[in-house]
Parts: C-alpha cells; structure tokens; sequence
C-alpha cells in the first residue's frame, strides 16, 4: 500500500521538505571555507564510500534539549518512557558542538518540546556562530511566551516545524493531548505574521496523518494558509521503533493518485507549498546511511541512533564521554550489520520493511 502511494507522489512531483537548495549549499560552502577541518572531514567520508570502518567524524547530529513537554501527543513515546532526563545544559551542548569539528547541521530538538529548556536559544546562537545548518520542531503552544515567535525568528535558525494534527479542536485536542488549537492558531498567526515580513526563516506547518485525522486530509492546505504558512508537510511516518505497541493507530493510506493530485491542487490554489513525508524504507540492497555520518545524543548525554527511535531505553550505545569509543568501535558492527545481507538490529527492522 505504501509503495502505491510513493508512487502516486513521484508521478504527481510533489518532494519531501527541503531549504531552498542555493541558500542550503552557499551556506554549506561558507561554513567549509571558513572551517578546513570540516572541510577534510567532509572529504574522507565520501572518500570511506560507507565502509563501516571510519575515520571521520559526523557530519550532522540530532542534539536533545530536553525530554519534558506540555503536550502527551498520542503517537508520541513521551508518555511511554519510564525516566525523565534532565535537560541538557548549555555547557554541555556547547562542548559537544566543540568537540564535533565535522558537523555541518544540527538538529536541536527531541522527544520533548525544546521551548522548555531555558538555554534554547543559546543554543541556537551558538550552533549559528560556527555556521552550522540548524533546524528544530516545536509543537508551538509556548510562541506567545516571552515573544517567543519573535525570538524564534530573530534567532535565523534555519527551519521551523510546528506541528498541528488537526484542523478542528476536536481532532487536534485529541491527538495533541493537553493543546488548545486556538491557543496555536493564534501563536501561527503570530509567528508567521512576523516572519513573512523579516523574511529570517523557514516556518512550515507539519502534520502526522493517522486515523484520527484522515478526514481532514483535504483540509489541510486551506486551513494551514489561513494560518498565513507558506509551506507545509503531511507525514505517513508514525514511529516509536522498538515500542511498536505505545504507537496511535496508523492509517491505513490508501490514496489513490487522483486524490493526490486533488489535494495538490488545494494546495496551489491556497498558494502554499507542500511536502510530504515517509519513514525511511530500504527495500532490496539499499541500507540506511544514518549511521554513517548522524548520529543523535540525550538530554543526558546518550548516543543512540537517529530520531526515528529517539529512545534510549530501547537501545542506548553509551555516554557520550565515550564517543570515540563508540563511534570509531561500537558502530563499525552497527554498520556492518545495517549494510550486511544479515539482518539489522531488531529496532531498526520497521525501516526496513522486513525485506532483509
């Protein structure tokens, strides 16, 4: 089912999100220039062509501000784990990050809602600082605090998910557990007010479709134009790789390609531009290249995969005073086994859609 619909997607030529690309690329190059360590990071890793033996660092990293949030989303695993980590500190980001010379892009975002921790936008600033490509989510309940839209938007952070499942109180309410749509409606029309004046970010409108809200398929671009975003993304990827069980129910996506190019059409009409987004599948001999070049860290400071598990109570490789240990070590089997004939670990097997 699932390989009819990305098929009906390609032949309609709609793309997963991505940065306008002369602006991603200029800024890459910007922050190679001024950084040659990077620079030669970069150089071996397309040199190594995905051994799993490496002798580069990452180029990209997920880093988790927090793991608290206001929210108790039902397709989350928030409310699933069993601890609560305390939120990372700035001085413990900021060592990452200069301890990290190959990284290019910085993901500040987690399981929980990043507006928590009180050094976000240190964060951010700090990441800017060393030209790093920089991108977050926030379900965007806190953007009235503090002016935290304007905030947001000054900081020139990269690119800005808020995620809003529901274009009624009802669906939205009961999928986004403990939110007030029109508390975001009206923090949507702050933000984006302001950016679309400032022109600073990227601010997108980004939505998990499941049961509880297949309905409002349609719905979808009008009602996140009016909210005056620019661009938006629907997501067929619901994950808590590991914990299948702790899932909301997925849908069963059965979109013909007459219904994406209807919807398409919504979307031009209400002059927004949209995305759709996947969980990664690696049919055949393909293999996922995350390992080779990503990799995610806690609030604690644990080295776990990617964000598609963003648990470390389903696999934890070690803390992160270990890296070297861990990543140049522990990984190379990691590696083997995610590009081998072999099996991969059981949690990464729902990316592979048990084709290995």
């Amino acid at each position: 089912m699932m390989d009819k619909l990305k098929e009906a997607i390609r032949n309609v030529n709609i793309d997963t999100p991505k940065p306008n690309q002369l602006y991603y690329k200029a800024y890459y190059a910007a922050g190679l220039l001024l950084h040659p360590r990077r620079a030669i990071n970069l150089l071996k890793y397309k040199a190594a062509k995905f051994s799993p033996s490496v002798d580069y660092l990452p180029m990209v990293m997920d880093i988790e501000p927090t793991q608290r949030c206001n929210y108790r989303c039902s397709m989350c695993i928030t409310g699933s784990m069993n601890a609560k980590r305390p939120d990372m500190t700035f001085e413990a980001f900021r060592r990452i990050l200069d301890e990290q010379y190959g990284l290019m892009e910085v993901k500040i975002q987690g399981v929980g809602e990043p507006l928590l921790n009180k050094d976000f936008f240190r964060m951010i600033d700090y990441a800017k600082k060393k030209l790093l490509w920089v991108r977050t989510t926030t379900n965007g309940s806190l953007l009235h605090v503090g002016d935290n839209y304007r905030k947001l938007v000054d900081s020139r952070v990269h690119d800005v998910n808020i995620s809003i499942d529901g274009c009624t109180s009802e669906v939205y309410e009961a999928i986004r557990i403990g939110g007030d749509l029109e508390r975001i409606m009206a923090n949507c029309r702050l933000i984006n007010a302001y950016n679309n004046k400032a022109r600073k970010t990227t601010v997108r409108a980004w939505a998990v479709l499941q049961k509880g809200n297949l309905h409002q398929f349609f719905d979808f671009p009008r009602f996140f134009a009016d909210l005056g975003f620019k661009e938006m993304a629907l997501s067929f990827a619901m994950h808590n790789y590991g914990r299948e069980g702790t899932n909301a129910e997925a849908a069963d996506f059965s979109y013909t390609e007459e219904d994406i190019r209807r919807i398409a059409g919504l979307a031009r009409e209400a002059g927004i531009k949209m995305f759709f987004w996947f969980h990664p599948g690696f049919p055949g001999n393909a293999f996922c290249q995350i390992p080779f070049g990503r990799i995610y860290v806690t609030t604690d400071g644990h080295i776990i995969p990617c964000c598609y598990i963003a648990n470390q109570e389903v696999v934890d490789f070690g803390e992160y005073g270990d890296f070297k240990k861990i990543w140049f070590e522990d990984y190379t089997g990691f590696r083997e086994r995610v590009k081998g004939k072999n099996p991969p670990p059981a949690f990464c097997r729902q990316c592979h859609g048990g084709d290995r």
